[in-house]
């Protein structure tokens, strides 16, 4: 069962639903006009008393007006090696966005922050960011952010391959 619930624990909407066969559901809930601005609850019982719950904040959908990619300068990285990455900054029209404030977050497999880098894209909408990759890391992503003159957001982010020079397969 699917289940839409206002931030009281109340059922907005309710849905039955079965799992395909990669165990995902799909469903359709019919928002209240009122639930627009707040926060909900959307909850999968599975049965037995196996539910999983997800916190969301509903909301109009706002389409993308700018992009922001990360381009590495390698294919990987070992612990004490700089990393630098560019950060390409372009209106949904593909033109560049002179002036952005970027950000580059470096996330280690624990969540921990392992270096934060910031900047502003020039003309051509690029800024190139980096760190060094700290001691004893087996996984890193980078996250990017960019906000453009005009009060514009965007983000992505994508995943470094850290070579402890031990075995890996990906």
């Amino acid at each position: 069962t699917l289940e839409l619930l206002n931030s009281q624990g109340q059922v907005l909407a309710r849905q039955r639903s079965r799992t395909n066969a990669f165990g995902l559901v799909n469903g359709d809930l019919a928002l209240p006009a009122n639930a627009v601005g707040n926060k909900a609850k959307i909850r999968f019982a599975l049965g037995e008393g196996e539910e999983t719950l997800a916190i969301v904040k509903v909301g109009r959908f706002e389409p993308p007006r700018a992009t922001v990619d990360v381009v590495v300068d390698q294919d990987s990285y070992r612990p004490g090696e700089r990393l630098s990455a560019q950060l390409v900054v372009r209106r949904l029209d593909g033109g560049p966005v002179d002036g952005a404030e970027v950000e580059l977050v470096a996330i280690d497999s624990q969540g921990a922050q392992a270096f934060r880098a910031q900047g502003r894209a020039d003309a051509e909408g690029l800024a190139v960011l980096g760190g060094v990759i700290p001691p004893k890391l087996s996984s890193l992503s980078l996250r990017a952010r960019a906000e453009t003159p005009g009060g514009l957001a965007a983000q992505a982010e994508r995943a470094v391959a850290i070579d402890n020079g031990g075995l890996h397969v990906w």
